[in-house]
């Protein structure tokens, strides 16, 4: 579930849900850049690592539709 991602975003002071993470998971909310990052230290990886297979898989950075999965 998206509870105890949402808990470890609120201590790291996101006013973040269940629901609004359910929202972004299914592409129904975009995610700002420093909720991004809270995202990538509550799940331990590198952003270096979402940035190199979201160019990997698109072909060039920022291009529309650019998804990654492991």
């Amino acid at each position: 579930t998206q509870e105890d991602p949402a808990i470890k975003l609120q201590l790291l002071g996101l006013n973040m849900t269940a629901l609004t993470l359910s929202r972004i998971e299914n592409n129904l909310r975009h995610v700002c850049d420093t909720e991004l990052i809270a995202i990538a230290r509550i799940l331990n990886v590198s952003m270096v690592g979402w940035s190199r297979r979201i160019r990997n898989k698109s072909g060039s950075p920022g291009q529309t539709g650019a998804y990654w999965s492991e």
